[in-house]
């Protein structure tokens, strides 16, 4: 199998589509909340699909959904403060959902035994135009930041690299990579801003590869939606030397022709089998691989 057609099954086997039993579920999911926050104030919240649902980079090895609640800038029935909006909403959706604060989410899980996370993000427009928005910002000195769903999305979408953003992704569950998802799509598009998917699979995974594994510390990240948003701790020293050593590896694998251990097997084969050998494969290089469902 040549490396394009190889890349393609494995975007075939680690994706998602509307029509899979794991996004039916969160859909249905996505509606009970959105009734419970409609029916619980005066005034409607604005609810949407955002991450990785919107932007079509989903992947089974993690495909939770993400929600946004924004209220009207002059709505203060879901509270006055920012801080109160986000405490209320948590409120109204603890009497179905186990709830973890994150940052600026509340990740909520069932209370029923079912396998899903969804994580709703609280805020509220700033202005009537109902583009740029506030979130409030758990545990964090700085309590709001400012953001923009549209430009998120649009910046994924318009760089014409869904399908290398994926297989990144992939990459990065395999190898229980610590660096944000947010980030690592941002590398995608600043690296390859060059570059779309139509250049070719192979040639763009190489070039990134390439570059992580050689100029990362030359690179930067900034948020399109407001440069203000330091992204420098989600971005460190750190990160920079874990992402530079398995660009490394990767870049080896792909030039010694042995892709298939970089992302496992696509033949039609037991589950068993492809869970074993590709641990044989990253127990070499002292990396635990994360298992994902072929189904």
């Amino acid at each position: 199998m040549d490396t394009e057609k190889y890349l393609s099954e494995v975007l075939k086997r680690d994706s998602l589509n509307d029509e899979s039993p794991e996004i039916k579920s969160l859909r249905e999911e996505k509606n009970r909340v959105e009734k419970i926050i409609s029916d619980s104030f005066d005034w409607k919240p604005v609810i949407r699909y955002a991450g990785s649902y919107k932007k079509g980079t989903m992947i089974k090895a993690s495909y939770d959904l993400d929600v946004v609640s924004y209220f009207k800038h002059d709505d203060d029935s879901a509270g006055e403060t920012l801080e109160e909006i986000y405490n209320n909403v948590k409120k109204i959706l603890e009497d179905d959902y186990y709830i973890e604060p994150k940052k600026s989410a509340l990740r909520l899980t069932s209370k029923k035994g079912v396998d899903f996370h969804i994580d709703v993000v609280p805020g509220r427009f700033v202005d009537e135009d109902e583009s740029d928005a506030f979130l409030y910002q758990f545990s964090s000195e700085k309590k709001r930041l400012k953001t923009n769903l549209d430009v998120h999305i649009d910046t994924i979408k318009k760089s014409q690299l869904v399908k290398v953003i994926k297989l990144v992704k992939i990459w990065k569950s395999i190898y229980y990579l610590n660096v944000k998802t947010f980030v690592l799509e941002l590398l995608v598009v600043k690296v390859l801003k060059d570059y779309k998917d139509s250049d070719g699979l192979s040639v763009c995974l190489k070039k990134f590869f390439e570059e992580l594994s050689t100029n990362i510390d030359n690179i930067s990240v900034e948020d399109p939606a407001n440069s203000g948003n330091d992204l420098s701790d989600l971005f460190n020293q750190t990160i920079k030397s874990e992402l530079s050593n398995a660009s490394s590896n990767a870049l080896n694998l792909m030039n010694d022709e042995k892709i298939e251990t970089l992302f496992g097997n696509v033949e039609e084969v037991s589950k068993d089998y492809i869970v074993d050998s590709i641990k044989q494969n990253y127990n070499k290089n002292n990396n635990s691989p994360k298992p994902w469902s072929i189904g």
